[in-house]
């Protein structure tokens, strides 16, 4: 079987929060990530679902983690304390390590993708010392925690950020029954969805618009700067730390 995968590399930054080696550690990667789409029921359906695939990717590498701040719950009241005022992204880890960011990254892109279109590798190589993280796989067998393993009872969401199809990498817990209730009613409003959606729905409606009106084959890729001309006036949303 002929299978044709799109590789793609992007240069991120993370701050990683570590209260156990208590340690704050800068840190750019190289960000490698392959994806191949199968099986679609038209070669048209192929060109649009791997264009909406490679695009939300594209945006959530570039305008969501890069320059994050990646932490694990255990560690929540120090960034609670220490950059709770910071416009960093923040993404929570369910370890302090970097496996753990390259299998949340991985099963993340896969839930960005939707039907026909997988990503089945994604590597961090670190610039300073050249050491990489490879995680390869197709068949989403992830060693992931669910939420009441990850975020417990009182989770602020059903599902831990990786397997939400939005654009948030957080995730966060109540101290109480009535904190959460307070969470939901005033704060996790149809609003909050929305926003968190939005720029994915507006990736979907423009990437039809696009292939409607300049018919693509599967394998050419729509180019991410004629796709952002048209989100360069959208205010970027980042998730605040609650």
């Amino acid at each position: 079987m002929k299978l044709a995968r799109l590789k793609h590399e992007k240069l991120v930054e993370f701050i990683l929060v570590d209260s156990a080696s208590k340690q704050v550690q800068p840190k750019q990667y190289k960000l490698n990530y392959s994806l191949y789409t199968e099986h679609p029921e038209s070669p048209e359906q192929g060109a649009l679902s791997q264009n909406k695939a490679f695009q939300k990717i594209s945006y959530f590498i570039e305008d969501i983690i890069s320059n994050s701040i990646c932490y694990t719950l255990d560690d929540k009241h120090l960034v609670d304390r220490f950059f709770a005022d910071y416009n960093n992204n923040f993404l929570t880890l369910p370890t302090p390590s970097e496996l753990s960011l390259v299998e949340t990254l991985h099963c993340k892109f896969n839930t960005l993708c939707g039907e026909y279109t997988y990503v089945d590798s994604v590597e961090i190589i670190d610039t300073y010392s050249n050491l990489s993280v490879f995680y390869l796989t197709d068949d989403e067998d992830y060693s992931l925690p669910e939420q009441k393993d990850f975020a417990g009872d009182l989770a602020f969401f059903e599902k831990p950020w990786w397997n939400r199809y939005d654009t948030t990498t957080f995730d966060n817990y109540a101290e109480t029954a009535e904190l959460l209730t307070e969470w939901h009613e005033n704060i996790k409003t149809e609003e909050f969805d929305r926003m968190t959606v939005c720029i994915l729905h507006e990736i979907d409606d423009e990437i039809e618009a696009m292939l409607s009106s300049d018919a693509k084959e599967q394998g050419e890729v729509i180019s991410l700067e004629e796709l952002k001309e048209k989100f360069k006036e959208k205010e970027k949303w980042k998730p605040r730390l609650v």
